[in-house]
């Protein structure tokens, strides 16, 4: 039982490297405060308090009654570091969103490497309105998870000769669709991260471009690996001169034709305006990925290069969208259960049919009349079930992209 458990040294400073330490008391919001190591209930206005009084009260006044709420209702074996870890999580998430949690109920059904995994559903916070994943979050379980796994005294082997790991695709759904966000505290509110975006104009101190610098490595990566030693000195700053001697020997591709190369296979233009344009307008602290640009900027034109034995050419070729952009099912939805009710009107037809010709004492006057109902009741049935998978599929597919979304 995890009763009477205190948390350690290890867990309390996981905590504190994740609340982060203020010294002076700053607004949160709704006329509360914070101060020290994330401390609300008597946190004012114009408090100042010292690290180690800031340690004394995590300890001593925030983290008993998560501790003995974790103690009360884990009912299984715990090892320290599990109690540390779940205290952890219990103390961020809160009191009442851990005794609702998938963790808890793992943890008590003795699924413990489970009950791990299950850290990561609490990954995503309210930011500026808007559901992120966070950064710091994605550490912060990351870190609790490794905590509670940790075991001292019989740690599993798994040598990389006997136990090769194979690709589980079951696991991708715990891999996040989204990019995760820097996320600012310091002033009492949490805010986006903007990270700036370096002027293409500033020259610094080697005058390359990060794609510059990109192509430059690429090509140095090359050298060596042809075993190119007698490789030039490294050019001025700034300098678009192509590599080589004075004569006009050519040891290797430019940077700028690197560059170039590079830029044709991103599908960029060689104009950076656009690009820099397109960050300016951008609200998250990263440039989005490619899929997520697209899927906000819809088709456009980019430069494919073809190869065939003959000849090598350029043709455009329109990107287009990703599959997430595509409309949403309810047209297939609205079709397949148009489709089923329409079966199972023809089976009840048939139903129908047949009970009149029962309940008629004179013989029918066709022999389809005799088949007609039978018939009927078949086909409709075979209709109806049919559209009723093809119905259940697409629901659940539309279900299953909701939450993706």
């Amino acid at each position: 039982m995890a009763r009477r458990m205190r948390i350690s040294r290890a867990g309390l400073d996981l905590i504190k490297r994740f609340e982060g330490y203020r010294e002076h008391s700053v607004a949160i919001g709704g006329g509360e405060y914070m101060i020290g190591y994330g401390h609300t209930r008597s946190a004012r206005e114009g408090l100042r308090i010292s690290e180690e009084n800031a340690d004394a009260i995590l300890r001593e006044y925030d983290l008993p009654p998560v501790e003995k709420a974790v103690a009360e209702h884990v009912h299984a074996p715990l090892a320290q570091n599990e109690f540390d870890a779940l205290v952890c999580l219990a103390f961020n998430i809160g009191i009442e969103a851990f005794l609702g949690s998938e963790v808890l109920a793992l943890v008590n059904s003795g699924e413990k490497l489970r009950a791990a995994e299950a850290f990561s559903a609490w990954r995503k916070a309210q930011i500026e309105g808007r559901t992120l994943l966070v950064d710091a979050l994605v550490r912060r379980r990351g870190a609790e998870r490794a905590l509670f796994l940790e075991d001292a005294f019989d740690l599993p082997e798994s040598p990389s000769p006997v136990i090769r790991p194979v690709f589980d695709g079951a696991s991708a759904v715990l891999a996040p669709r989204e990019t995760a966000q820097r996320v600012e505290t310091q002033s009492g509110e949490a805010r986006i991260a903007i990270i700036e975006e370096a002027d293409p104009s500033d020259e610094s101190d080697t005058g390359d471009t990060s794609t510059e610098a990109a192509a430059r490595a690429v090509s140095e990566r090359l050298s060596r690996i042809l075993g190119e030693d007698d490789t030039p000195e490294a050019e001025p700053a700034g300098s678009a001169a192509p590599r080589g001697d004075e004569t006009g020997a050519d040891d290797g591709p430019s940077v700028d034709e690197i560059t170039r190369a590079v830029s044709e296979l991103a599908g960029e233009e060689d104009t950076r305006a656009d690009d820099a344009e397109t960050r300016a307008d951008d609200d998250l602290p990263f440039a989005p990925a490619p899929e997520e640009a697209q899927l906000r900027q819809g088709p456009r034109r980019v430069a494919t290069t073809f190869i065939d034995d003959l000849e090598t050419g350029d043709a455009d070729a329109v990107a287009p969208p990703p599959a997430a952009a595509e409309p949403s099912g309810w047209f297939s939805i609205l079709l397949f259960a148009l489709a089923a009710f329409s079966g199972a009107l023809i089976s009840a037809w048939g139903l129908e049919h047949v009970g009149t010709i029962v309940g008629n004492d004179a013989p029918p006057a066709d022999a389809w009349d005799v088949y007609a109902g039978p018939f009927a009741i078949v086909l409709g049935a075979l209709i109806f079930l049919i559209m009723l998978y093809y119905l259940i599929r697409a629901l659940a597919s539309r279900g299953q992209g909701s939450e993706a979304g």
